[in-house]
C-alpha cells in the first residue's frame, strides 16, 4: 500500500516536472500569469491526476475506500493543493533573486505584514469558534486579507498568507470536525470544501499578485526602455524629432541645438513652422505620404537663420498612436564645403586656363598630356588636340629627355617637385629656359602631375648682361683714372676705388669708415647739402658741382663731383654713385690766369688814365691857352671904336666860337680825368657829376649820397667815379625815363651803390656788343665787389653793386 502510494506520488511528481519544464519553462518564477496557469495545468492538476488516479486505485483494491471516485477526488485536491501552496512558496521564497527584503525594508511594512497575519487569523478564528468553520456561509470574510496580502506585498505575502492559512484551516478543521453533529457532513464532503476554500484563497491572492508583478515589471521595462531610448536620443549625433500629427511631440537635445529653442517652445507646434518656405512643399509631401527615403531640408532658426539637414523618418506604432520619428543631420557644413570645393574647383579651372604660366596635368606612370593651358600652346606651338594623349619626349619638348625621369623619381619619392631649371625646345627650335614646379594629384582614381613652368629664358639673359655689366662696371670702378664711391643716403661711403683713396691720401679703411661730409671744405658742405637733399628727395636724380675737398694732410684740394642717385623699385634712395675729378691744379691756373688778368686790368686802366690825364693836361694846358688866348685878342679889338659892322660882327663870331670850343675842351678834359677828385673828393666830385647829367638832359635825378672819401684810395674812388658814369650814361642813352635814383651807402665794412630807373628795361642775358656793362662788372670785379642786375624787357633796370671800404695804397 505505501508502495503504492509512494509510486503514486514519484510518478506524479516526475510528470510534473517534465511538463512544466517543457511548456511553461525551466524555472518558473510565478512572475507572469502565463506561468501560473502554465504551473497549475502541468505541475498541479494533470500529475495530481495521474498520481489521484494510483492513489484511489490502491485504495479502493485494497478495500480501503468505499468508493473510487470520492478518494480520486480527495487525492487529486490535496495534491493540487499542496502544489499551489507549498510549490508556489518555494519557487517564490527560495529562487536565487526572490527579493523579498525589498518587500519588507522597512519597519513599517513589517508592522503592516504583522497587522495583516493578525487580522488574517482572527478572521479564521471567528469562522471556527462562533461559526461553522470551512463550511460558514460567512468564510469570505478572509478574503479582503488575502487580497491584502496580494497587493501589498506581492507573491511573497499571497504565498506566505496561502501557507499560513492552509495550516491555520487544517489545524483548526482537524480540531473542529470531531465536534459537528452527528451525520452533518462527511470527512470527503469536509475535504472537499476545505480544497476549494484554499485553492479559491491561492487564486484569489495570487492572481492579483501577479497580474500586478507583471503590470509593474512591465512598467519598470517600459520606464528603463524610455529611459535607454531618451538616452539613446540624447546621445545621438543627429537631433531626432518625434511628430504626431503634423505637431512636434519630442525632440532631443541636439535638435534643440539645431534650433536653438528651448523645448517647451517647441513641444504642440506646427513641424511646418520652422520648415523653410523653400522646402515645405517636400515636407508636407513626407508627411502626407510617410516617405522614409532619405532628403533634404531646409530648416529654420529661432535667430532667423537656417541650416540645411539630411532627414530620414520612419513611421512608429505606440500603443494606439502612429508616430513620425525623424532623424536630423546637420549638413550645412558639408554644403558650405561642397559649395566652396565646386567654386574652387571653378577657379582652378579658370585659373588653369587663364594663367600666364604654362600648365600641364599628365599622366604619371606614362607622361601623356591630359589636359595643358593657352600658355601651353602658346609657348611650344603645340595646338591642345596635337598634345593630349602625347608625352613630352614624343613631342620633343625636353632638351634632356632623362630630365624627366629624373623629375619623376623626386615625384614619387618627395610627392612634389619646386623650382627645377629645365630646358625645353619649342616646335621652331627655340630654346627656353622653364622653371619647373610640379605636384601629385589624384584624377579618376590615377595618379597624374600637375605642373607649372615659368618662361625665365628673358630673366636668365637678363641675369647673365647684368652679371656682365657688373664685371665692367667693376673693371671700370676699380681701374677708373678717376676717383669713384659709392656712398648711402646717410652720407657714409660704402664703396671706393684707388684713385679714389689716392686723391684724398687716405687708406680705403680709413675712408670706409668716414662721411663724405668730413671729407668737405666747412664752407662748401652747404652747397653740396642743399644738392644731395633735393636728389633723396626726389626732385633730382643727379648733380654736379665744384667744392674744395680736405685731404690727410690737411691740404684743400679743388673737385668736381658727379654723382647719380640709384633708387629701389619704390622710389626711395638706395645708394650714390659718385665721381671725384680732381681739379686742383686747373683751378690753380685758371686762379694764376684770373690773377694775370687783373694785374694787366689793373695796369692798362692805371696807363688809360695816366694817357686821360697826360691828353687832358695838354688839352689844358696847351690848347687851353691857345683858345683863351684868341678870345682875348678878339675881346681887345672888339673894344676898338672905328671897327665896321661887318668886322665887329665877325669878331662877336669869333669870340664866342672859342668861349664853346674852351668849354668842350673843358669837358672832355673832365671826362678824360676827373680833377675833381683830386679837389673836392669822392662824394662831391659825384654829386657834381650827378647835376650835370641832370643839367644837360631832362631827366630829374634823386640822389642820396652818404660820406666815402675816406672808404677808398685814389685809384679805387677813381674806379668808383667810372662805375657811377657809365651808369649815368647808359640811362641818359637807353632807358627813355623821366627820373631815376642813385643811392649810396656805407657801413663799417662796404659801400652799396644802388642805380634805379624805370624804362625799357632789357634782358639781362643778351647785352649784345654794348661795353657799359661789361665795364662796370670788369671794373667791380677789379675793386674786389659784388655786382648784382635785376632787369626785364618794360621793367627798368636795378643795378645793386657792393664794394668792401680799403684805403690802402695799391
Amino acid at each position: 500500500m505505501i508502495v503504492c502510494f509512494w509510486a503514486a506520488n514519484i510518478v506524479g511528481a516526475f510528470t510534473g516536472a517534465w511538463m512544466v519544464r517543457t511548456f511553461v519553462a525551466d524555472c518558473p518564477r510565478l512572475k507572469t500569469l502565463n506561468e501560473f496557469v502554465g504551473l497549475i495545468l502541468f505541475g498541479a492538476v494533470l500529475n495530481s491526476m495521474l498520481s489521484a488516479t494510483i492513489g484511489a486505485a490502491a485504495l479502493a483494491h485494497y478495500g480501503l475506500s468505499p468508493s473510487f471516485s470520492l478518494s480520486w477526488r480527495v487525492l487529486l485536491g490535496s495534491d493540487v493543493m499542496a502544489i499551489l501552496i507549498l510549490t508556489t512558496f518555494i519557487l517564490t521564497w527560495f529562487s536565487p533573486s526572490n527579493g523579498w527584503r525589498e518587500r519588507f525594508n522597512s519597519r513599517r511594512k513589517i508592522m503592516e505584514a504583522v497587522l495583516l497575519f493578525a487580522g488574517l487569523s482572527m478572521s479564521v478564528w471567528y469562522l471556527f469558534a462562533w461559526d461553522k468553520g470551512v463550511l460558514s456561509p460567512n468564510k469570505s470574510i478572509a478574503i479582503p486579507f488575502l487580497l491584502w496580502a496580494g497587493l501589498r506585498f506581492g507573491t511573497h505575502g499571497a504565498t506566505a498568507a496561502c501557507l499560513y492559512l492552509s495550516l491555520l484551516l487544517s489545524f483548526l478543521s482537524a480540531q473542529t470536525f470531531y465536534h459537528l453533529p452527528p451525520g452533518f457532513v462527511s470527512p470527503g464532503t469536509y475535504a472537499l470544501v476545505l480544497q476549494t476554500v484554499l485553492a479559491t484563497a491561492v487564486l484569489v491572492s495570487l492572481i492579483p499578485a501577479i497580474v500586478l508583478g507583471e503590470r509593474d515589471r512591465t512598467m519598470v521595462k517600459l520606464r528603463e526602455s524610455e529611459e535607454r531610448y531618451r538616452n539613446l536620443t540624447q546621445a545621438a549625433f543627429e537631433g531626432i524629432v518625434i511628430i504626431e500629427n503634423g505637431r512636434i511631440v519630442d525632440l532631443n537635445e541636439q535638435a534643440l541645438k539645431m534650433f536653438g529653442y528651448e523645448r517647451g517652445e517647441l513641444i504642440g507646434r506646427e513641424v511646418l513652422d520652422v520648415v523653410a518656405p523653400e522646402s515645405r512643399p517636400i515636407a508636407i509631401e513626407c508627411l502626407r505620404t510617410g516617405r522614409e527615403d532619405v532628403h533634404e531640408l531646409q530648416l529654420l532658426c529661432k535667430d532667423g537663420g537656417f541650416f540645411i539637414t539630411e532627414t530620414r523618418a520612419r513611421m512608429v506604432r505606440a500603443a494606439d498612436h502612429t508616430l513620425r520619428m525623424v532623424a536630423l543631420r546637420d549638413v550645412t557644413a558639408r554644403k558650405q564645403v561642397e559649395e566652396a570645393l565646386r567654386e574652387s574647383e571653378e577657379k582652378f579651372s579658370k585659373a588653369f586656363r587663364t594663367s600666364p604660366d604654362v600648365m600641364s596635368i599628365t599622366d604619371l606612370e606614362t607622361g601623356h598630356y591630359i589636359e595643358v593651358n593657352d600658355a601651353h600652346e602658346k609657348t611650344f606651338g603645340f595646338k591642345r588636340e596635337e598634345v593630349v594623349g602625347r608625352s613630352p619626349l614624343e613631342l620633343g619638348i625636353f632638351v634632356n629627355p632623362e630630365a624627366r625621369e629624373e623629375m619623376v623619381q623626386e615625384l614619387k619619392q618627395a610627392g612634389y617637385l619646386r623650382n627645377r631649371e629645365i630646358q625645353t625646345i619649342t616646335r621652331d627650335g627655340r630654346i627656353l629656359t622653364m622653371l619647373h614646379s610640379a605636384e601629385l594629384i589624384e584624377l579618376g582614381g590615377r595618379t597624374c602631375v600637375l605642373r607649372i613652368s615659368h618662361d625665365i629664358t628673358d630673366r636668365k639673359l637678363a641675369e647673365e648682361a647684368l652679371r656682365e655689366s657688373e664685371r665692367r662696371f667693376r673693371s671700370y670702378f676699380e681701374l677708373a683714372s678717376v676717383g669713384f664711391a659709392i656712398t648711402s643716403s646717410e652720407m657714409r661711403l660704402l664703396a671706393i676705388n684707388d684713385e679714389y683713396c689716392r686723391i684724398l691720401g687716405y687708406s680705403r679703411e680709413e675712408l670706409l669708415h668716414k662721411t663724405w661730409a668730413e671729407l668737405t671744405y666747412p664752407e662748401d658742405l652747404k652747397a653740396n647739402t642743399i644738392v644731395f637733399e633735393d636728389a633723396v628727395a626726389g626732385k633730382t636724380d643727379a648733380y654736379t658741382l665744384n667744392k674744395r675737398m680736405v685731404r690727410k694732410d690737411g691740404q684743400v684740394i679743388h673737385a668736381t663731383i658727379s654723382a647719380r642717385c640709384v633708387r629701389r623699385p619704390d622710389g626711395t634712395p638706395d645708394y650714390f654713385v659718385s665721381l671725384l675729378l680732381d681739379i686742383t691744379e686747373r683751378e690753380q691756373a685758371i686762379e694764376r690766369e684770373a690773377r694775370a688778368r687783373a694785374e694787366y686790368t689793373l695796369q692798362l686802366i692805371a696807363s688809360q688814365e695816366a694817357e686821360r690825364a697826360r691828353i687832358a693836361g695838354e688839352l689844358h694846358d696847351s690848347l687851353g691857352q691857345s683858345l683863351s688866348m684868341i678870345k682875348n685878342h678878339a675881346q681887345l679889338l672888339l673894344l676898338q671904336k672905328r671897327l665896321a659892322n661887318a668886322t665887329r660882327k665877325g669878331l662877336e663870331n669869333i669870340s664866342e666860337t672859342t668861349s664853346a670850343a674852351i668849354a668842350e675842351m673843358r669837358r672832355i678834359s673832365q671826362d678824360l680825368h676827373p680833377y675833381q677828385l683830386d679837389h673836392l673828393g669822392l662824394t662831391r666830385s659825384l654829386e657834381a657829376l650827378v647835376e650835370n647829367a641832370g643839367n644837360a638832359s631832362s631827366i630829374a635825378f634823386e640822389k642820396k649820397f652818404d660820406m666815402v672819401d675816406d672808404a677808398f684810395s685814389r685809384d679805387k674812388a677813381a674806379g668808383v667815379y667810372r662805375i657811377v658814369q657809365e651808369g649815368l650814361n647808359n640811362i641818359l642813352k637807353y632807358s627813355g625815363v623821366k627820373t631815376a635814383t642813385i643811392t649810396l651807402e656805407r657801413d663799417l665794412h662796404e659801400v652799396r651803390l644802388l642805380i634805379e630807373d624805370g624804362g625799357k628795361g632789357f634782358n639781362p642775358n643778351d647785352l649784345g656788343k654794348g661795353m657799359g656793362l661789361k665795364n662796370i662788372a670788369e671794373r667791380t670785379r677789379i675793386l674786389g665787389g659784388r655786382l648784382k642786375l635785376d632787369s626785364a624787357p618794360g621793367r627798368g633796370v636795378r643795378l645793386e653793386i657792393t664794394i668792401p671800404i680799403s684805403t690802402g695804397q695799391e
